[in-house]
């Protein structure tokens, strides 16, 4: 990066390519936009916190960034056929993060369970996100392990 003094140059060069005031500026404004617009999504961040391990993490961070792979993303893809967009448990429903995590009569069996092993009421939630949000914000006692 050379520059003595970038408002009174036309032009700065970086790593050897020249960029304009109004290209740094606009590139400038770009990145408050997004600072400002909170593109760091505290939420997602959350999960960071090795209560689980590690893979459960990925797996969670994966699905609150919508990018987990279930067969209705697969299908978006072309990597598997339409035919094989259905829910794997229960075989009713097109295999998406909300259903497959949330919405599935097998999947909410289970979280009814372990909130039931908590001692925790859950409550049905539109998505998985506002559902994480949701059981983070829970208290939970000494019953909650590290692992």
């Amino acid at each position: 990066y050379n520059s003595t003094n970038l408002a009174d140059q036309q032009e700065i060069q970086l790593s050897g390519i020249k960029v304009t005031n109004s290209q740094s500026e606009a590139c400038m404004s770009r990145l408050n936009q997004m600072v400002n617009a909170g593109s760091v999504d505290s939420l997602v961040c959350s999960i960071w916190q090795k209560l689980v391990p590690p893979k459960v993490e990925f797996m969670v961070w994966l699905a609150l960034l919508g990018k987990l792979n279930t067969r209705d993303r697969l299908v978006k893809k072309r990597m598997i056929p339409e035919e094989l967009n259905h829910c794997t448990f229960c075989l009713n429903h097109i295999e998406d993060i909300d259903h497959i995590l949330l919405s599935c009569p097998v999947s909410w069996s289970i979280w009814k369970s372990i909130a039931a092993d908590m001692g925790v009421q859950i409550a049905t939630e539109d998505n998985l996100r506002n559902f994480y949000a949701s059981w983070i914000s829970k208290r939970f006692t000494n019953k909650t392990r590290r692992k």
